[in-house]
């Protein structure tokens, strides 16, 4: 359980929060977090410490002083997501409690800020479900035709397209043995992209588009600008359609832009 004085600290910062006292709200959160940093050696110091930096980097991404720009804000909200993340991995406890909460942050800094594109030298990467969706590719899967000489029970040794006798359910346990159907001699016959998939859970997971197609669309004055200050493609997708991107994980976030979670 956390400490009575750094509970204390931590309601006079909230408490500083809402009547829009920021720096006074900021002393007190790091106050809270250096007496916790003594408090971390177990599970409950640690969860409490990093549920803390959390709160207050969300906090801190709020508003900028001077010589701080948007990406200060962003990098402040990335970090909030991975301390979040750290306690709620420390068991089922601690994720039941800032699981949602994990989701909540991802979910408000894809609304605010949109997600960076991953490029390479030639290709953009879009590996966004809710992006493939939208460029119509979503709604494709992948039927595969196979072909083989026989399909034989590993219980009984019996083929079971073509013996009768056979009574094993493959999946089920047979003295301890798992039935298993092995197919011999098999050949792929084909591989087809359709909207009535065969296997429903196959599908796109990531589009890999030529850069000069996405450049088509920039004015060169943007391209230039682009390249002179290393700028990253950004999609706003979401924030401007309107949509609640509440399907993507903390961890699928993260992988889109190529960043480390952990």
């Amino acid at each position: 359980m956390i400490g009575q004085k750094v509970g204390q600290t931590i309601a006079e910062a909230r408490n500083f929060v809402k009547q829009n006292s920021l720096l006074a709200a900021e002393s007190k959160y790091l106050a809270a977090i250096t007496e916790l940093e003594q408090s971390k050696e177990n599970v409950n110091g640690k969860a409490e410490l990093w549920s803390t930096k959390a709160e207050y980097l969300w906090f801190r991404s709020q508003f900028l002083t001077d010589g701080e720009s948007v990406e200060n804000s962003r990098e402040r909200k990335l970090e909030a997501i991975r301390s979040a993340c750290k306690a709620a991995k420390l068991g089922t406890r601690y994720e039941s409690k800032l699981g949602p909460k994990v989701n909540e942050l991802v979910k408000m800094t894809i609304l605010n800020f949109g997600c960076i594109i991953r490029e390479d030298d030639s290709h953009v990467h879009v590996e966004c479900p809710i992006k493939i969706r939208n460029m119509g590719a979503g709604s494709y899967g992948f039927s595969i035709a196979i072909f083989f000489d026989g399909a034989k029970c590993s219980i009984c040794g019996r083929d079971v397209v073509k013996d009768t006798g056979c009574e094993h359910i493959p999946g089920l346990e047979y003295n301890g043995k798992k039935c298993l159907i092995k197919r011999e001699n098999l050949k792929i016959d084909h591989v087809a992209l359709t909207t009535q998939p065969k296997q429903p859970q196959t599908g796109f997971t990531a589009l890999f588009i030529p850069k000069n197609e996405i450049y088509a669309n920039f004015s060169e004055e943007q391209i230039r600008r682009k390249i002179e200050f290393g700028l990253p493609l950004v999609c706003s997708l979401c924030r401007n359609e309107g949509i609640d991107p509440a399907e993507i994980s903390a961890e699928k976030f993260f992988q889109m832009q190529g960043l480390e979670l952990s």
